[in-house]
């Protein structure tokens, strides 16, 4: 298609990008010569649609995904870096309240944390177009906290740890659903022992393990993230212990454990949960976060403002599976 689309050609522009995109479909190897390929077409594509042609924005976005598939393949951080800068550049170009935008959203919180200026300054951009009440105003949250305290454990300035304490409260007073309580009051007592770790505050301890005992308490038996929320719970009396030296707390932690390494056994007889979430469990004994998948209750997009036609039929697009949305934007 591209070699019946030439220079000059009205169509060239779909046909770089399609081209691009079955490279990113068929990149499973990690070939590095295969996404330098691609993110060459998608600049092509970008170059052949200015600021004001109506995907302008959507060229954008193809690259910014591509370099961050760059940097999931290969653990290249200029792909990262690549891709915070523009979507930076592309978050303003979004119509509001357009389903780019929504995109464009999740696809910045899907990143991972990142203590760089770029990573924060951007995660602060999207809170402004995620203000209070808005569905991805709590994770938004999250994840500029989750920048901040990984930036504190870089420097130690403790204004950063402090912002993040801040921001996991505001995340948890927002949050609805009982699971999605469960994963914010995780994430905030995570904050607070880290922060004890360093300034040996009672009160941050104390809150960390009453925040811990209610996560609990919220997944029952059963529960996928139960036998993390004992692990956690564990290690924040056991923190308490090795402060204090409170007997007490350390007996409730080693039954703790032994609770969490029974449930253990049972769990590695039987297939992992199925998830929805991209987040992560926040183990705060091991002090970073575990590759186990959160689960968060779906949640219904808001009502979209009015766009153009060209804009409201690409916007659809989006929601389609890849190979879908190349094969239309190619005939249109």
């Amino acid at each position: 298609m591209l070699d019946q689309c030439p220079d000059g050609h009205p169509q060239r522009a779909p046909a770089l990008s399609n081209l691009a995109h079955v490279i990113l479909c068929g990149f499973t190897k990690g070939v590095q010569t295969d996404i330098d390929y691609a993110i060459s077409l998608f600049r092509s594509a970008l170059t052949l649609r200015p600021q004001g042609h109506p995907d302008h924005p959507l060229s954008i976005f193809d690259l910014c995904k591509a370099y961050y598939q760059r940097y999931l393949h290969l653990q290249d951080h200029v792909g990262l870096r690549e891709a915070v800068k523009l979507y930076t550049e592309l978050l303003p170009k979004c119509p509001r309240g357009s389903y780019l935008q929504i995109c464009v959203i999740e696809e910045c919180n899907a990143l991972p944390r990142n203590p760089s200026n770029e990573s924060i300054s951007l995660r602060r951009m999207i809170l402004d177009f995620c203000p209070r009440g808005h569905q991805y105003h709590a994770r938004s949250l999250n994840r500029l906290a989750g920048d901040l305290y990984t930036r504190f454990e870089q420097s130690s300035n403790i204004s950063y740890i402090n912002e993040a304490v801040h921001l996991s409260r505001e995340a948890l007073a927002e949050c609805s659903g009982d699971g999605e309580r469960s994963f914010f009051l995780s994430v905030l007592s995570y904050t607070l022992k880290l922060r004890f770790h360093r300034f040996r505050s009672l009160d941050d301890i104390n809150e960390c393990i009453s925040l811990n005992r209610e996560a609990l308490s919220l997944r029952p038996p059963g529960h996928p993230g139960r036998q993390k929320s004992l692990n956690n719970l564990a290690r924040a009396l056991k923190a308490r212990y090795d402060q204090y030296g409170n007997i007490t707390d350390s007996e409730e932690a080693m039954h703790l454990d032994r609770v969490a390494h029974d449930l253990r056994s049972e769990n590695t007889r039987a297939p992992p949960p199925s998830s929805q979430h991209s987040e992560e469990y926040l183990d705060i004994g091991r002090g970073q976060a575990s590759c186990a998948p959160e689960t968060e209750p779906d949640k219904q997009r808001p009502p979209l403002e009015p766009l153009s036609s060209n804009q409201r039929v690409r916007s659809l697009l989006l929601r389609l599976p890849l190979r879908e949305v190349k094969v239309i934007d190619t005939i249109s």
